[in-house]
């Protein structure tokens, strides 16, 4: 889809649904409308898809995840009605998400006139 379909719309079979979910209950999916503007701060998480590629067999994508979550449970939903795969979650620690991001390592820095 260019756009994600309405939440109350008739969701295609098709459609891989995917969701995230933070301690706190704020969440994302693919069926929210993305922020108006580039600049705005999102209200909520936020998942942006990277990159991905695959073949007949088998399909990988990356994604980067906004915010960084709350301690606790960080819930991870997923449905695919074609391949009849039905809701299905995982949970891990958002602490521990917490505790492997403060290890990263700043690379360089970007100035607010750099294009990305």
């Amino acid at each position: 889809h260019s756009r994600p379909p309405a939440r109350d719309e008739d969701l295609p079979d098709e459609l891989l649904r995917l969701g995230v979910i933070y301690a706190d209950g704020t969440s994302w999916s693919n069926l929210d409308a993305l922020p108006a503007e580039i600049d705005e701060r999102p209200s909520g998480p936020v998942v942006v898809m990277r990159s991905g590629g695959g073949d007949r067999g088998s399909w990988a994508m990356n994604a980067w995840l906004w915010p960084l979550p709350p301690d606790g449970p960080l819930t991870f939903v997923a449905e695919w009605p074609k391949y009849r795969i039905t809701e299905c979650r995982a949970d891990v620690d958002g602490g521990r998400v917490r505790a492997a991001a403060s290890r990263a390592e700043q690379l360089w820095t970007i100035d607010d006139n750099t294009a990305l």
